[in-house]
């Protein structure tokens, strides 16, 4: 009898050989929902729901928040530029963020969305090098869910399509973990609006207190939203006059690094006050 798992004397394992269909078929059909892979490869909705958790656990798949849709992860992404020779987009911004941290002699972050998550991808200690107190140790890596609270939060609800930021902001629970946290949809909705209109945003003394940043939007050639970047330091450094200062060099290298992934977008609007 023919062994269905075993193709060209090489023997299958059902769940891998079923999780690279998944992925192959998102990978054919991006923005495919559960519902929709499931019928096509025949697979039960619980089997196929747990394999793309599995995925989605690794960086192979993401969903999108709004849609529910699938489509590839950073990690297959970033397979396929390995595969084809296409230079890591994090790797070619990584001198900007450098000189940037050193212009400014604070820490610099490079973040992008996972889900509902900023993650920071690179993270310069500029303070550090300058002698001075960095205020946010051991930043690379870190996972920030409160987006209503940090600049780079603001930045990418700002820029994200309207659905996909609503639904983040639908699933924000708002706790106030700093004086001046926003812990509203509509005031946070407001706030927003100010930052489309300035190309940047701040947070003071919303995250953590005596903490304040700002950060302004990357995008990729395709002109949607891919990262953002930011300068965090302490409140007693950073005065409003200091923040003023600072954001001509933050909108500059964002500016540098969009033109750096083939953006060629407008140059961007006035200066905000903070506050």
């Amino acid at each position: 009898m023919c062994n269905p798992y075993r193709r060209d004397s090489h023997v299958v394992i059902q769940s891998v050989d079923r999780a690279l269909r998944l992925l192959a078929e998102i990978r054919n059909q991006s923005g495919s929902t559960l519902t929709a892979l499931s019928e096509r490869l025949g697979l039960l909705p619980s089997t196929a729901s747990r394999l793309l958790s599995t995925l989605e656990g690794h960086g192979l798949v993401e969903r999108d928040a709004a849609t529910k849709a699938y489509r590839l992860g950073p990690a297959a992404r970033a397979l396929g530029r390995a595969a084809d020779g296409t230079p890591d987009p994090v790797e070619l911004l990584e001198p900007i963020v450098h000189e940037l941290a050193d212009t400014v002699g604070e820490q610099v972050s490079l973040a992008a969305l996972d889900g509902p998550h900023v993650v920071h991808v690179i993270a310069v200690d500029g303070a550090a090098a300058a002698g001075e107190q960095v205020v946010l140790a051991a930043c690379s890596g870190r996972r920030d869910s409160n987006l209503n609270a940090t600049a780079l939060g603001k930045v990418f609800l700002a820029h994200l399509p309207p659905r996909r930021a609503e639904a983040i902001i639908a699933g924000l629970d708002f706790a106030k973990t700093a004086p001046r946290t926003i812990t509203c949809a509509s005031e946070l909705r407001r706030h927003l609006d100010r930052v489309r209109r300035n190309g940047y945003a701040f947070s003071l003394d919303e995250n953590t207190e005596h903490v304040r940043g700002v950060a302004a939007p990357v995008f990729g050639s395709d002109g949607t939203i891919a990262f953002g970047l930011a300068v965090h330091g302490p409140t007693i450094r950073l005065s409003r006059a200091r923040l003023r200062e600072l954001v001509p060099h933050v909108r500059d290298a964002a500016r540098a690094c969009s033109t750096t992934l083939g953006h060629s977008g407008p140059a961007g609007q006035p200066t905000q006050r903070p506050g």
